[in-house]
């Protein structure tokens, strides 16, 4: 179900008896996206139907417009939960893999000589396969003790940012060069210039390059509860498909209906 309008957010949860939130990129306003997941917590509560609430929160698509992104996003998930006590929480730390935005964002990056700036002093991450992200998310929707519990999904390799762009890197075959910007401006800058000049999905990706945070544990079950192997970062589960192509998916919200059974 394609979602254009808060009514028709509303419609089609209605008829729905799951819902699977996942954060969006950011690519349009980002304004209109910030309530988003209470807009979600509270449409689902007017649905007594709804047997299953799961918000899933990639970090690289938290939103890094705020001054405190990660701090942000918490605020607006426990605002879900406080709405919605049944909400599955998983908060994935760096996906990887065929389906990971991540993946996709630096392979363009690289491909079209971009500029791609990293913090030296950043923390590590903990990347996960984004397939294993989705097969928890599916056995989180079938068990009811996932119900009103936080999941922290995190792979089993610590890596720094730069060493998973280095193997980006080796499968795709170009090495970063220092990338290009334009007029000296860089995407990840807080000026109307580069406003202007970059679109906002390209400066959301930019500014979680330079101020990535490992996320809080505090709270949160390991998604090897639900989920018993995960995979990190490797080669032979990375497959690039048109490098040079942005995915241009700002959010979505999926709403599983029930099956009408026949008389």
């Amino acid at each position: 179900i394609k979602i254009f309008e808060k009514q028709d957010l509303f419609e089609a949860i209605q008829e729905s008896a799951q819902v699977v939130y996942v954060t969006h990129n950011y690519q349009k306003l980002v304004p209109s996206k910030l309530n988003l997941i209470r807009t979600t917590a509270q449409f689902v509560k007017q649905n007594p139907n709804v047997q299953r609430f799961i918000a899933v929160t990639p970090v690289e698509l938290d939103n890094y417009f705020e001054s405190d992104p990660q701090n942000e996003a918490i605020k607006s998930e426990n605002d879900a939960r406080s709405t919605y006590p049944n909400l599955t929480l998983i908060k994935s730390d760096v996906t990887v893999g065929n389906y990971s935005q991540f993946v996709h964002f630096v392979a363009g990056s690289l491909a079209n000589n971009k500029m791609l700036q990293l913090n030296s002093s950043q923390e590590s991450a903990y990347p996960i396969n984004a397939c294993d992200l989705a097969d928890a998310v599916v056995t989180a929707i079938g068990q009811n003790e996932t119900r009103g519990k936080s999941y922290l999904a995190q792979g089993p390799q610590e890596q720094k940012l730069a060493d998973i762009i280095q193997t980006v890197e080796q499968l795709i075959g170009v090495k970063y060069k220092g990338g290009s910007s334009f007029l000296g401006l860089s995407p990840s800058q807080n000026n109307i210039l580069s406003e202007l000049t970059y679109p906002a999905n390209t400066r959301n990706f930019s500014r979680f390059l330079t101020t990535y945070q490992t996320p809080k544990s505090d709270g949160f079950e390991k998604i090897t509860s639900i989920k018993a192997n995960v995979r990190g970062l490797d080669l032979s589960l990375i497959h690039i498909s048109e490098p040079t192509r942005l995915l241009s998916i700002s959010y979505a919200v999926f709403c599983l209906k029930k099956k009408k059974q026949q008389s």
